[in-house]
């Protein structure tokens, strides 16, 4: 059975186009069939859950995306070259809000501004730990760079780079 025959048959109990298993579906068959110099994956599950408040919907979702990261990285693996010289780059759209605020997130929501990186690949350093430091989008920005090889724009608005992956 297709994809897009699965999608259709399901219901999204939420406004979004579709459950991420079907974005993460789409996404996996693109990788496997194409090998992209880049890939981009917009997943939304637990953002949605976190905002209807369901906290064990939502502690599923983020198992699921550790399931989909794991078959990423098996995936490549078995990709041969490309998968080697492939970098994984994971993290957030936003942080959450810290004890009863973590159903939302947003400017005046303390927590809600700080991210987290994970990253996999050739010039990554393996970590397991946590980082030591918090890190905003600005910070995401000059890391990437880095991982590609650009030279990260300086400025005092511009981020940092998280040199804990180095």
């Amino acid at each position: 059975e297709s994809i897009n025959l699965r999608e259709t048959a399901s219901s999204v109990p939420w406004g979004a186009a579709r459950l991420d298993e079907y974005t993460f579906a789409h996404a996996m068959q693109y990788l496997k069939v194409n090998r992209p110099r880049f890939l981009y994956i917009s997943l939304n599950d637990s953002d949605e859950w976190a905002h209807k408040g369901n906290y064990g919907n939502y502690v599923l979702s983020l198992r699921k995306f550790n399931e989909y990261i794991s078959e990423i990285l098996v995936s490549l693996d078995a990709m041969g070259a490309y998968g080697a010289n492939t970098t994984l780059i994971v993290t957030t759209d936003h942080g959450r809000g810290y004890g009863h605020s973590w159903t939302s997130h947003g400017k005046n929501v303390h927590g809600a501004q700080y991210v987290w990186l994970y990253a996999h690949g050739p010039f990554v350093k393996p970590q397991l730990l946590p980082l030591q430091k918090v890190y905003t989008h600005l910070d995401i920005r000059p890391t990437v760079e880095t991982i590609f090889g650009l030279e990260p724009k300086t400025c005092s608005d511009c981020g940092h780079n998280i040199e804990e992956i180095w």
